[in-house]
C-alpha cells in the first residue's frame, strides 16, 4: 500500500507541474499576443519602430542643415504626397511631417520659390550616339533615405548647353559628377555655382555638397579672412633684383613686379581706411578690425593650414607645376603639401590664386585636390588656367570692398575650378553607413573650368 500511495504522489505532482507549465505558456502566449497587437495598433496610429525613429532623427539633423530652397522642396512633396507610394510610406510621410512643423526654420525657408536655390546633381552620358543628363535634387536624395520616396533617374535628351540651362532651372547650386560633360555647355551654367567632382576629395555624402556650396555664398568679415601675398613686394630696385633672383623670375620683371606691390599697397590703403565705426556711448569709435593684406612665408603658410580656422584663406602665390613660391626665397612643392593634414575639414574655403592649380580628375593630381584631399579645407577654388597677376588688386577690391562673394568674384567672373567629389553617396542603414557606387560617362574633359 505504501509503494502505491509514493507513486501516486509522484504522479500527482508530476501532473501539478505539467499544469503550471501549460498555465505558464498560456499566459506568456497571451502577453506576446497582445504586445504583437500593441505594437500593430502604434503602427496603425502613427508611433515610429524604434529604428525608424532613428532613421528620423538622423534625417531631421540633416534637413536642419540643407539650404531653405531644399527644406521648402521636402515640406511641399511631404503636405502634397507622393504618387505610387504604399500605405506604409504614407504613415511614415505623416510621422516626419509631424517632426517638421515642430521645427521652427524661420521665414528664410518662406522667401523662396520651390525651385529657386535648389541643389541640383547631374550626371552626363552619351548613348547611341546621343546626349543625356540626369538630374537629382537634395530633396530626392533625402526623402530616399527616409524611405519615403525612390524614383528611378530620369535621363534628358540634350542638344545643347542652353537645354541644360534650361533642364536645370533656377537651382541656386549644380554639383557636377561628369568629368566629359562639354566644355561649353558647362559654360552655360556658369552663373549658378558649380562644384566639380574630384576623385581626390574625402566628401561621401550628398548633404556635404549642398553645405559646402552654402558656403561660398559667406560675405567676407573681417577677422574671418586670411590673406597672405607671396608677390614680389620689394619696392626698390636693388630690394626687388635681389628678391627676383631669390624667387626664380627674371629680374628683367622688376618694374612690372614694383608697380604691382604699389596697387596692392594702395589697395591696403583703402581696406584700412573703409574699417567701420562702432557706436558706443554716444561717440564713435574706429575699430581695428580690417582686413589685411600680409605677406607670405612658407612657414605662415602652413601653419593657417595646419592649424587656422578663418572662413577664408586666399593664397596670391606663383606656381611652377611643382612648388609654390615665397618672397623670401623658400618654396613649398607638392610633396611637402601632401604631408600637411588634418582629421576633419574646418569649415572655410581656401582660394588659390596661383596658375594651373585647379584642374580635377587628370592624370596629375593638382595642388587643389591635394588640399582638398587631406582636408585642409570643405571647399577649394583654384583656376585650372594661367592667371595674370595684374588682375589680383581688383579682384581683392571686388571680394573685400564691393561685399562680392568668393563664388561671384573668383569661380562666375574669372572661371576658377571649385573642387569637390566624384559620385560617392551614403546610404543610412541603422548605425551604419553603406557606400553605393554611382556609376558616371568615362573620360576627362580636357578643358577644365569651374570646381569645389
Amino acid at each position: 500500500m505504501a509503494g502505491h500511495t509514493g507513486r501516486d504522489k509522484k504522479s500527482s505532482s508530476a501532473a501539478r507541474r505539467f499544469q503550471s507549465f501549460v498555465l505558464l505558456m498560456g499566459c506568456a502566449g497571451l502577453h506576446i499576443g497582445g504586445l504583437t497587437m500593441q505594437l500593430a495598433r502604434g503602427q496603425a496610429e502613427g508611433r515610429p519602430h524604434i529604428e525608424y525613429q532613428r532613421r528620423i532623427e538622423w534625417g531631421m539633423r540633416q534637413l536642419r542643415e540643407l539650404p531653405p530652397a531644399d527644406r521648402l522642396e521636402v515640406t511641399q512633396r511631404l503636405r502634397n504626397g507622393f504618387i505610387h507610394t504604399n500605405e506604409r510610406s504614407q504613415i511614415r510621410a505623416r510621422i516626419v511631417l509631424e517632426a517638421i512643423n515642430r521645427e521652427h526654420w524661420g521665414t528664410s525657408d518662406n522667401d523662396y520659390s520651390l525651385n529657386q536655390g535648389q541643389t541640383v546633381f547631374i550626371h552626363f552620358k552619351h548613348e547611341n550616339g546621343r546626349a543625356f543628363v540626369s538630374t537629382r535634387r537634395a530633396a530626392d536624395y533625402w526623402l530616399e533615405e527616409m524611405k519615403l520616396e525612390s524614383l528611378a533617374p530620369t535621363w534628358h535628351p540634350v542638344e545643347s548647353g542652353q537645354d541644360l540651362h534650361h533642364l536645370l532651372g533656377d537651382a541656386g547650386s549644380v554639383v557636377d559628377q561628369s568629368d566629359s560633360l562639354p566644355q561649353e555647355w558647362r559654360n552655360m551654367i556658369q552663373p549658378k555655382a558649380v562644384l566639380r567632382g574630384s576623385d581626390s576629395s574625402p566628401k561621401k555624402g550628398w548633404y556635404e555638397y549642398t553645405h559646402a556650396a552654402q558656403i561660398l555664398d559667406r560675405p567676407p568679415e573681417a577677422g574671418k579672412v586670411r590673406i597672405l601675398s607671396a608677390l614680389p613686394h620689394a619696392t626698390g630696385m636693388i630690394g626687388s633684383f635681389y628678391e627676383l633672383y631669390r624667387m626664380g623670375r627674371p629680374v628683367l620683371e622688376s618694374e612690372r613686379w614694383r608697380n604691382l606691390q604699389k596697387q596692392m599697397d594702395q589697395l591696403q590703403d583703402e581696406l584700412r581706411a573703409k574699417q567701420e565705426f562702432v557706436p558706443m556711448k554716444l561717440m564713435k569709435i574706429r575699430s581695428s578690425s580690417h582686413h589685411k593684406i600680409e605677406t607670405a612665408t612658407k612657414d605662415a603658410f602652413i601653419q593657417e593650414l595646419a592649424h587656422g580656422n578663418k572662413d577664408f584663406v586666399v593664397l596670391i602665390a606663383h606656381f611652377d607645376g611643382k612648388r609654390l613660391h615665397f618672397p623670401d626665397g623658400s618654396t613649398l612643392t607638392k610633396e611637402e603639401l601632401s604631408k600637411i593634414t588634418r582629421e576633419t575639414a574646418p569649415e572655410r574655403t581656401l582660394v588659390l590664386i596661383s596658375c594651373d592649380t585647379g584642374s580635377v580628375n587628370q592624370s596629375v593630381e593638382s595642388l587643389g585636390e591635394i588640399a582638398l584631399r587631406n582636408k585642409l579645407a570643405l571647399n577649394v577654388i583654384a583656376p585650372a588656367h594661367k592667371v595674370d597677376a595684374e588682375m589680383v588688386p581688383d579682384l581683392l577690391r571686388g571680394y573685400l570692398m564691393q561685399g562680392k562673394s568668393i563664388n561671384d568674384m573668383f569661380v562666375k567672373q574669372e572661371n576658377f575650378n571649385i573642387i569637390s567629389e566624384a559620385s560617392q553617396v551614403p546610404r543610412y542603414s541603422g548605425r551604419f553607413w553603406i557606400h553605393k557606387q554611382k556609376l558616371t560617362a568615362s573620360g576627362r574633359a580636357e578643358d577644365e573650368s569651374v570646381s569645389v
